[in-house]
């Protein structure tokens, strides 16, 4: 590694490799400082299992390499501007926030999905209660049609022999004592009814 570290201008002949495993890990560690890394992740990325906390190794690996990558820049030997990687950490963090903002909105939305499914559900069995009593109402509606038809019959027949009653009377009431003594004379006695 050290013709390595030569090439790239790190070391100069008769000088100590930069790149040695210890000052490697003692680099990112100040990198992870640098790009305000959270001290338990440094320590899990880090490899150390000791000392990190145990609810830092639970977390899922979208969160480490949420932290890796913003660490990266920190620890790449060539071509980094860190003004994009303060861009990138930026954007970053703005799409965290509008995936947060986001995720609040879906979550309003499903409750408001749910709420409006309930609703629908409450008025469809609602809808359906209405039905049934419509059918049954209709079902009523023709039972007492039927029965006002039969009403107006009895009624029709009733008026029928009132008005037959009537004209009975009328001709009844025209007829003098002595013309009903010549009515019984030739039909005999009214009969009287018997129970």
């Amino acid at each position: 590694m050290g013709g390595a570290a030569e090439r790239m201008g790190y070391a100069r002949e008769g000088q100590s490799n930069p790149f040695r495993l210890k000052r490697l890990r003692h680099a990112f560690r100040e990198a992870c400082s640098a790009a305000h890394i959270d001290e338990g992740y440094t320590q899990a990325l880090m490899g150390h299992a000791s000392g990190v906390s145990a609810s830092y190794l639970e977390k899922g690996e979208g969160s480490f390499l949420r932290e890796y990558i913003r660490v990266e820049p920190y620890v790449t030997l060539f071509g980094v501007d860190k003004n994009g990687v303060t861009d990138l950490a930026e954007t970053v963090e703005g799409q965290r926030i509008k995936i947060e903002e986001l995720e609040g909105k879906l979550s309003v939305a499903s409750d408001r999905f749910a709420e409006t499914y309930d609703r629908n559900q409450a008025l469809e069995v609602r809808l359906r209660d209405l039905d049934r009593v419509l059918r049954d109402a209709e079902g009523d509606r023709a039972k007492l049609q039927g029965e006002v038809a039969e009403l107006r019959g009895e009624v029709a027949y009733v008026l029928d022999i009132a008005n037959q009653m009537i004209a009975k009377y009328r001709i009844l009431k025209d007829i003098t004592p002595e013309a009903w003594k010549e009515i019984e004379e030739r039909t005999g006695p009214p009969k009287k009814a018997t129970s």
